[in-house]
């Protein structure tokens, strides 16, 4: 009897199951007991108006596609064409007669609209199924992938939004899979799809830095060149050289949002500190510098990660955090380095205590925090002056800082172990550092 208890595994794999899946049942209960106020509780800025609005309001813009960097500003305006190219392949299977509303709420009730957002939410969730079986082949993904899809970055951001970070998310994780195939064919796809990824988001550009540090230095001058093509290349159809300025412009204008209450990068959160702090407004220096620095960390931390996952949790981190016009469905890029480390080591049992940690703070970001709902008895947001800072988006985001956190201090052990006092520690195993 004592022996077959002791062989039972509890593994990683169960531990994030456990803290996630524990979050999303118990939100389904209060859902059926309280109805759809749950919903005012769990949605982006306690505001329900805005369904599918990232991606039926790039459709609005695409009645007039060539004009449309000179059409709207700010950071509706940020977008790099290649995303517009496929945006205005879906306009015209919804336009009719050349037009559609430019209210969002009547464009998804017209013209099969929502048909065919079904049908592309579909196709992008079992393309995400299949990019996370892809890494998880020889072991359980199922409950994954049901725990990623109904936590609030996933299910309460980038579904609820339409947001195409989603597009890139599956992309990125078929990538990082490829492009150590043996397959030469994969690993120029593998090149091919990081390049795609950048031309929809910008920010993917950044896993380039994996190619230099790996000295694959031919690779890499590839993917650059895949990368100007497919950032650049687009612009021929919005206006050219007057329409990547027009870009770049909203770009620039990004920087200047109101930091003081947004808690999903940095400089929002070193703003609003600062604020609450003091009663004064914020120094738009001091958060930029701070920004710079956690991306340069970032970095900098990618480059010395001996452990695959942490590499990648590094970039994505930085992909996160550091942009001015993050919001919490881009948390869900931290589901591509999570996915890689429950395919890598998902089947150890728990017991060094950082990984342990890690885990279960990957299972409080990727859930639904219905017990911190019970907590603080369901209220919405904690101002009306900043919507953006509701409780549920408040309660994720201080798990994913911890998150960072921990990865950074574990990160920093594994250096200092492996190469400042390596003779001390001969007899450790790097596989579980």
């Amino acid at each position: 009897m004592d022996s077959k208890l002791s062989d039972v595994r509890f593994t990683r794999y169960d531990l994030f199951v456990v803290v996630s899946f524990t979050g999303i049942v118990s939100y389904l209960v209060y859902a059926l007991l309280a109805g759809a106020k749950a919903f005012d509780w769990l949605i982006m800025n306690n505001y329900g108006g805005w369904q599918f609005g990232d991606y039926f309001q790039h459709l609005v813009f695409m009645q007039d596609a060539k004009h449309v960097y000179a059409n709207i500003t700010g950071v509706w305006g940020t977008f790099p064409p290649l995303i517009y190219i496929f945006y205005s392949m879906l306009y015209r299977l919804t336009a009719r007669d050349g037009n559609v509303t430019t209210n969002i709420i009547e464009y998804q009730l017209s013209h099969y609209s929502l048909l065919v957002f079904l049908f592309y939410s579909i196709f992008i969730t079992l393309a995400f199924l299949y990019a996370i079986k892809l890494w998880k082949n020889k072991g359980p993904y199922k409950m994954l992938f049901i725990c990623l899809l109904f936590s609030v970055p996933f299910f309460a951001g980038a579904y609820e939004r339409g947001n195409s970070c989603l597009i890139v998310v599956v992309l990125l994780l078929i990538a990082l899979k490829w492009r150590n195939s043996d397959s030469t064919v994969k690993r120029e796809l593998a090149m091919i799809l990081i390049a795609v990824c950048s031309g929809i988001k910008i920010y993917p550009a950044i896993f380039g830095l994996l190619y230099l540090k790996e000295k694959r230095w031919k690779e890499a001058i590839r993917l650059v060149l895949y990368g100007v093509v497919l950032f650049f290349g687009p612009f021929i159809f919005f206006l050219g050289e007057d329409g990547f300025l027009l870009w770049f412009s909203n770009i620039v204008d990004t920087f200047k949002v109101d930091c003081v209450g947004r808690v999903q990068f940095i400089n929002g959160v070193v703003s609003t500190l600062f604020f609450l702090t003091t009663g004064d407004e914020p120094n738009e220096i001091i958060g930029s510098v701070i920004s710079i620095f956690f991306l340069i960390a970032m970095i900098f931390l990618s480059f010395f990660s001996s452990n695959h996952s942490r590499t990648v949790f590094f970039l994505c981190a930085a992909m996160v955090f550091f942009p001015s016009n993050a919001f919490r469905y881009t948390l869900c890029y931290l589901a591509i380095p999570l996915v890689i480390e429950l395919a890598e080591r998902g089947n150890d049992k728990n017991g060094k205590f950082l990984t342990t940690l890690e885990t279960v703070f990957f299972g409080l970001v990727f859930t639904i925090p219905t017990y911190w709902g019970v907590a603080t008895l369901f209220q919405l947001n904690f101002s009306d002056n900043y919507p953006r800072a509701t409780y549920v988006e408040v309660w994720i985001y201080l798990m994913a800082y911890l998150l960072v956190a921990i990865m950074m201090i574990h990160e920093l052990i594994a250096v200092l172990k492996n190469r400042c006092f390596y003779p001390l520690f001969k007899g450790l195993n790097k596989k579980n550092v």
